[in-house]
């Protein structure tokens, strides 16, 4: 009964949109279901280039956003969903983990969330930059389907990308943002 639980709560994240998307009026965006999918085969192909552990980075992949299931897609600076800042949103989103934890009976998922929010691994560093990564995707997705400006996005995350494999995808990306001009 707790897996069909389980399955009906993390349905939830496919009706869950990015909140960044509809602060930012892009039509019909993603959801946070959608941005983990694509997270999770990143990691697939990324993580033995890395060479970290392919199976902890895929369940850190997997989980980062999962307490959004239950307390939506919150931003912290701006956005429908404001909560006063970073370490409220946190506390909130360890709360639900904890929870989706015990409803569980897996401590795995409450420590991998804790890894990740902490980056106190490789794993959940190269998790980090992949979401920041997969978000400028489809942000460049967004600009090149609906004609908007998202320079926005990119001015942020750039900096937060590092490392041969990472700056090497934000070069390559940026190349084809130049030649879509």
């Amino acid at each position: 009964m707790k897996t069909l639980d389980f399955a009906f709560l993390i349905g939830k994240l496919k009706r869950v949109p990015r909140t960044g998307w509809i602060d930012h009026k892009v039509h019909d965006p993603e959801s946070v279901a959608e941005h983990s999918y694509r997270m999770a085969l990143l990691v697939m192909v990324l993580a033995p280039k890395l060479n970290i552990d392919v199976t902890k980075t895929m369940k850190i992949a997997l989980i980062h956003d999962l307490a959004e299931a239950e307390i939506g897609d919150i931003v912290t600076l701006r956005g429908t969903k404001i909560v006063g800042d970073v370490i409220e949103k946190r506390a909130k989103e360890a709360e639900a983990m904890r929870g989706i934890a015990q409803m569980l009976e897996i401590s795995e998922l409450e420590s991998l969330f804790r890894e990740y929010g902490e980056q106190s691994s490789p794993e959940a560093r190269i998790v980090k930059q992949l979401d920041r990564l997969e978000m400028l995707i489809q942000a460049y997705e967004y600009e090149t389907e609906q004609k908007i400006d998202l320079e926005e996005f990119f001015i942020a995350t750039r900096p937060e990308l590092v490392g041969k494999e990472m700056e090497g995808l934000l070069q390559e990306l940026e190349k084809r943002r130049e030649q879509k001009d």
